[in-house]
């Protein structure tokens, strides 16, 4: 991995109640696809997303992204834990667990994806259950990472 980037219009003066970082593979540092974490007022949130606001220097359009993306989730070892999303969400808005997404309830996201929306998976942990936040999002991370791997590789041919 890269160095992590840190978003600064999120981390200014608002750090306490906004805090926002990405992690790409180096060489990938202008790719909208990206592991993300994000800690807000309410919950962190450690996910495989697109960004928008990076698609005019990325070497993935959001449709690759979904494209590679979709076809992992399957892989995802325990999808009661993870959540998915589309780039069109509101950050205080409920998410969607991935196990009812691949249960049959998917029109919303599928739609969205269908506006050019990019996917994004993760976790979700609410603040006041995260006693040691590194021991328990690190295992989530790894798995993250694997799957970026995989749509760089599945990208690279």
């Amino acid at each position: 991995m890269a160095k992590p980037y840190i978003e600064s219009w999120t981390n200014g003066w608002q750090m306490k109640g906004h805090f926002f970082a990405t992690f790409r593979f180096i060489n990938w540092e202008q790719n909208a696809t990206c592991i993300s974490l994000l800690w807000n007022a309410k919950y962190l949130k450690v996910g495989l997303e697109w960004q928008a606001y990076k698609a005019k220097s990325s070497l993935l359009d959001v449709s690759l992204h979904n494209h590679y993306l979709l076809p992992l989730l399957p892989e995802i070892k325990k999808a009661n834990h993870y959540s998915v999303w589309t780039s069109a969400k509101e950050e205080f808005t409920p998410f969607l667990l991935l196990s009812d997404f691949q249960a049959g309830v998917k029109k919303e996201i599928l739609s969205e994806l269908d506006n050019k929306n990019g996917l994004g998976v993760g976790v979700i942990f609410e603040k006041r259950d995260l006693m040691n936040p590194v021991e328990t999002f690190l295992p989530f991370i790894s798995e993250l990472e694997f799957l970026y791997s995989k749509m760089k590789h599945a990208f690279e041919g």
